[in-house]
């Protein structure tokens, strides 16, 4: 793993903790900010770590959004602080053993939930994999490296608005003219 992985990955698990040990109404929003800066990572070095890490702060912010206060938050903060114990002590087998263990965790409770027609890791996934393709990467890539088929993933990015967002294009006369003035 890449130092500079390893850091934002540190950075992003203490945040956790502390907004976990907080308990305040905006602990989604930011939740959900903090994956969207693991998963740029996750883009520019194609690390499974951050990937996974992303997953996982994504799919827990949506488990606090639908149960709140009745999420035991001491059961998560106390494996995420493990996980980024091992992290810092370079145990990387260490650190991806417990988030194999939040997984199965996050697994538990949106089973209890019973909300979702998919379970939530894999709605965090696709989510993630969209976001990994606003960043630049390919569809078919970012659905390998978020472990979905890309057919899961077109589904989720034909039903958004993602690719609204880039507008109308050139035509072909105004790039030609754009050339033409780089290379004169």
């Amino acid at each position: 793993m890449l130092q500079e992985v390893k850091e934002d990955i540190l950075d992003v698990l203490k945040k956790v903790i502390v907004i976990l040990q907080q308990k305040e109404d905006k602990d989604v929003v930011e939740m959900k900010e903090m994956s969207n800066h693991v998963i740029h990572d996750a883009t520019l070095f194609e690390d499974q770590d951050a990937v996974s890490v992303a997953v996982f702060v994504h799919a827990l912010s949506k488990i606090i959004e639908r149960l709140g206060t009745g999420l035991n938050y001491d059961e998560f903060s106390a494996r995420i602080e493990k996980a980024a114990n091992e992290l810092e002590a370079n145990d990387v087998q260490g650190f991806r053993g417990i988030m194999r263990q939040l997984y199965s965790l996050i697994e538990q409770k949106d089973s209890k939930l019973n909300l979702y027609a998919t379970d939530v890791l894999h709605h965090a996934q696709i989510r993630k994999g969209c976001k990994v393709c606003e960043h630049g990467m390919s569809c078919a890539k970012s659905a390998e490296l978020m472990n979905i088929s890309q057919w899961d993933l077109l589904q989720y990015i034909g039903k958004t608005t993602h690719g609204d967002a880039f507008g109308e294009g050139h035509d072909v006369r105004s790039r030609m003219g754009f050339v033409r003035r780089l290379f004169p």
